[in-house]
């Protein structure tokens, strides 16, 4: 089931340090699509800047992990919320279970603050499996960083290990992987997400 053609679709891999977003603005072609990601430095900053469709920021300053989780999810909304279009749902990537530890509260506190930010703007909200992401892009719910990098480079004829200078499974190209995926998912499959 396609969701409506002229509606604003997003898909969004969020995480602690590199969360990226991609939208769809109308119909699925590649000149319809904005991918937004964060840059640690000056330098990544700098050095990517120019990109084609990829909107790169700072990563937003922070003292506590409060601020950091506001200061993420912040940015989400800056990058989604428009003056004329605003999507009707956001397609997020379900927690991959695989930290343990004081880390796992932090990325459900992370995901916890998204969510309700989401909610505080009236956004809609489906989570989706990592493995149903895996296996739409790749045919392998289990499939690693490079292969679904390769899936991308195949679906989009864009090589963003080129553009970036690094490997596909560094940050944030596997990120923008993903949230592409999780956002055409969500295109194509709009509310029958499971």
């Amino acid at each position: 089931m396609i969701t409506g053609i002229h509606d604003l679709h997003v898909g969004i891999d969020y995480s602690l340090t590199s969360p990226a977003v991609t939208e769809c603005d109308g119909e699925w072609k590649y000149e319809n699509i904005k991918h937004y990601c964060l840059a640690k430095n000056d330098r990544q900053l700098d050095r990517w800047g120019s990109l084609s469709n990829i909107q790169i920021t700072e990563y937003p300053k922070y003292k506590t992990e409060m601020e950091r989780y506001l200061g993420l999810s912040s940015w989400v909304i800056d990058c989604i919320v428009k003056y004329t279009k605003r999507p009707k749902i956001v397609y997020i990537e379900d927690y991959a279970y695989a930290a343990s530890g004081q880390r796992v509260l932090q990325i459900a506190e992370n995901m916890a603050i998204l969510k309700h930010t989401l909610l505080n703007y009236k956004l809609r909200y489906e989570m989706i499996p990592p493995t149903v992401i895996k296996k739409y892009a790749s045919d392998k719910g289990n499939a690693n960083k490079e292969l679904m990098y390769d899936s991308f480079v195949s679906d989009t004829q864009r090589e963003l290990t080129k553009e970036f200078q690094t490997k596909c499974d560094k940050n944030p190209i596997s990120d923008i992987v993903d949230s592409y995926w999780i956002c055409k998912y969500g295109y194509e499959h709009g509310t029958n997400t499971r």
